[in-house]
C-alpha cells in the first residue's frame, strides 16, 4: 500500500484527493510490513522494497527506520549500475515532514486542472483562514526535528519518530550517518528520465553470520562477560539497541554487537562464506 503520489501524470483522479500529509497514513503499515518481511528472510537473501510514491514518509523514512530496528543485521545493497547510471536519482539523506493545509491542496489541484484543460476537482475539507487550524493540520505545518512537533500532534499518534530523518531515534551522530549513508543507496525514478511514472527502490540484505534477539532470549554482554536476558527491542530513542536485564536486576539498552547468544553465534561477528 501506498499514497500513489507518483502516478498522478496519469491519474486525475488521485490529483483530485491528493495531500501533502497524505503519506503519513501509509507510513505504519508500511514499515510494519517491511520489518515482517524481513523476518522472514532467510540470512543472504534479498528484498526488494518499493513503491509508486516519491514520498519520503513512505520511502527513506520507512528504510531508515527499519535499518535502525535491525541494526547489524541489515545492510541496503547498491541497485545495479545500469539503473543508478541512467534513470535512478540516489535516496534522500534528510526531509521534512507535513501536516495540512486543506486549502493549498484545493488550489494545486485547481491550478493544474485549469492549464490542462480539465474540470476543477471536487476536493472535500475547508477553505478557511487560520480560523480553521486544528492542531496545526489546517493551516499547514513542516517539522524539520521531531523536538519541534506540537505537542497535540506527538500525543494525537498524527505524526511519529520513524517519519523523521534517523538523529530522531539514534542514540549516536555515528549511528545517524550510517543510516543516511545507506539511504544514498536507495534509487528514486523521477518523471523527467522517462516521461513516465515514478517509484522508489531500495534493496534490503539479510547478513550471514547475524542472530536476530527476541524477547527471553540469554545471551552474553561480553564488556562485562556476565549473563543478561533479552527484554526486546529498544524504542523510542533507544531503537536499534536491545533492552536488557542483568543479574542484579537492573535494565540497560545496549549494541547488539556487545551480545553473543549463549548457545550460538553472536549479532554482528562477520559474515559467513556464501
Amino acid at each position: 500500500p501506498c499514497s500513489g503520489d507518483g502516478t498522478l501524470r496519469k491519474s486525475r483522479q488521485a490529483l483530485a484527493g491528493w495531500t501533502a500529509g497524505m503519506g503519513l497514513g501509509f507510513h505504519d503499515v508500511q514499515l510494519d510490513i517491511l520489518k515482517r518481511g524481513f523476518e522472514l528472510l532467510a540470512p543472504g537473501g534479498v528484498l526488494a522494497y518499493s513503491t509508486c510514491s516519491l514520498n519520503p514518509i513512505e520511502n527513506e523514512a520507512v528504510v531508515a527506520a527499519a535499518l535502525a530496528h535491525f541494526g547489524e543485521l541489515i545492510e541496503v545493497q547498491e541497485l545495479p549500475e545500469s539503473l543508478t547510471s541512467s534513470l535512478l536519482e540516489p535516496g534522500l539523506e534528510t526531509w521534512k515532514v507535513p501536516v495540512g493545509p486543506q486549502k493549498q491542496h484545493k488550489k494545486n489541484a485547481n491550478a493544474v486542472a485549469k492549464r490542462e484543460g480539465h474540470p476543477e476537482p471536487e476536493l472535500g475539507g475547508k477553505e478557511g483562514g487560520d480560523e480553521d487550524c486544528q492542531d496545526g493540520l489546517a493551516c499547514g505545518k513542516l517539522f524539520e526535528k521531531w523536538e519541534d512537533v506540537d505537542e497535540s500532534l506527538k500525543v494525537s499518534g498524527k505524526l511519529r519518530r520513524s517519519m523523521f530523518p534517523p538523529e530522531a531515534y539514534t542514540t549516536s551522530g555515528t549511528a545517524s550517518k550510517k543510516i543516511k549513508d545507506a539511504l544514498r543507496r536507495c534509487g528514486r525514478l523521477l518523471p523527467a528520465k522517462d516521461n513516465g511514472g515514478c517509484f522508489f527502490v531500495a534493496l534490503l540484505r539479510r547478513k550471514f553470520g547475524c542472530v536476530s534477539f527476541r524477547r527471553g532470549d540469554r545471551a552474553c554482554f561480553m564488556e562485562k562477560d556476565c549473563e543478561v536476558l533479552v527484554r526486546g527491542a529498544g524504542t523510542g530513542r533507544y531503537v536499534g539497541l536491545v533492552r536488557v536485564t542483568f543479574p542484579d536486576a537492573t535494565q540497560c539498552h545496549v549494541e547488539s554487537s556487545k551480545l553473543r547468544r549463549i548457545g550460538g553465534e553472536g549479532v554482528g561477528e562477520g559474515e559467513g562464506s556464501q
